[in-house]
């Protein structure tokens, strides 16, 4: 009589199969070993996409949309401000992402937040100095299709002239 509950302790024992050891030829293709050598092609992909935004007031907001037959694998963001010459100049920034694939929203466009920048402050008001601030996901980075959208927001920000601020999004670019 056979066992009632057996617990398996593995891939073939969980499919009632006993090879002495082996794996049954009808299983060889499915349980092979792989190595994944992504990591090694993807320099070849790996490219930055900058946006240029001049800020003057909160809630601003830079978008970028995937473009068609394309992938993306964002590994990083990053704000780079122009020089904030009083050092009462500061601002801080937050990342967006929107239409993801599988993204149930019950009709509703989601929002998720991917990161949030501290605040970019000019330190002691020296001259050329340019904030900046970046963020790197760990690998293998997040999967964008075709059609989804990466938002770089401002936060919020001093009440001082608009200056330019460039959003660098740090990506593996494939066709899909």
């Amino acid at each position: 009589m056979g066992q009632v509950n057996r617990i398996p302790s593995g891939f073939l024992d969980l499919l009632g199969v006993e090879s002495l050891g082996r794996n049954p030829p009808l299983f060889s293709d499915a349980i092979s070993p792989i190595a994944d050598l992504t990591e090694f092609y993807a320099g070849q992909t790996l490219s930055i996409h900058t946006e240029d935004f001049v800020t003057s007031a909160a809630q601003q907001q830079v978008v970028v949309r995937v473009p068609s037959e394309e992938t993306w694998f964002l590994r990083g963001v990053s704000v780079q401000c122009t020089t904030l010459l009083p050092t009462t100049m500061w601002e801080q920034w937050s990342f967006v992402c929107q239409d993801l694939a599988r993204n149930s929203t019950g009709g509703a466009t989601a929002e998720h937040t991917l990161a949030v920048s501290p605040l970019l402050l000019n330190q002691g008001g020296a001259t050329g100095v340019q904030p900046q601030w970046g963020f790197y996901f760990p690998q293998p980075g997040l999967a964008f299709t075709s059609g989804s959208i990466i938002k770089a927001r401002i936060i919020e920000r001093d009440a001082l002239a608009g200056r330019t601020t460039a959003c660098n999004f740090l990506i593996n670019r494939y066709n899909s």
